[in-house]
């Protein structure tokens, strides 16, 4: 019983987070922004590169490796269409984390209730937004980084501190890329 409960909350809350980005304007900068993030959390590990944080981290079943070395975009649609619901949900309360949308209350209810919250949630945006930034490669930063700009629209300290760690990551990256002279 108490699981189930549970279980209505959580489905609550992602489900708020959903109706929040089904009512973005489709093809504004905003909505561009959060559908990256929402791809990047969901991207498919492979053999070659990492696999998005919610791929990963809230994932109930042990996920295949893909052998085949995709490049980002492909990453991205093989791990959207290939994403279980609670992957999803995953990333749609990362997403409402970093909005406001989820409460710190509801963050911190679900980490006692749900061990896959309690593993996969960085201690602060920062770290996550560095987290997103070391799995890609510094080619992929650069256009990562112009549509992830986009989220600055969200009125969200969360979100603030989630792209300056992403911006502080995508800048290490991108020096240590340069060619040495």
């Amino acid at each position: 019983m108490k699981h189930s409960l549970s279980d209505r909350r959580i489905a609550g809350i992602t489900i708020r987070v959903q109706q929040w980005i089904d009512s973005l304007v489709a093809g504004q900068a905003l909505n561009e922004g959060v559908e990256t993030l929402y791809g990047l959390l969901l991207a498919k590990r492979t053999a070659f590169a990492p696999g998005g944080i919610a791929s990963a981290g809230f994932s109930r079943t042990q996920q295949l490796l893909c052998k085949v070395n995709l490049d980002l975009h492909e990453r991205i649609e093989f791990g959207l269409n290939d994403s279980d619901p609670y992957q999803r949900m995953g990333a749609l309360l990362l997403i409402g984390w970093l909005s406001g949308i989820v409460s710190p209350a509801e963050i911190v209810y679900l980490g006692r209730h749900y061990h896959c919250v309690h593993r996969t949630l960085p201690p602060s945006p920062q770290q996550l937004g560095r987290l997103v930034a070391l799995a890609l490669s510094a080619e992929e930063v650069m256009v990562v980084r112009e549509k992830l700009v986009n989220l600055r629209e969200i009125s969200s300290t969360m979100m603030s501190n989630f792209l300056e760690g992403f911006g502080e990551a995508a800048s290490r990256s991108l020096r240590s890329n340069r060619p040495k002279r």
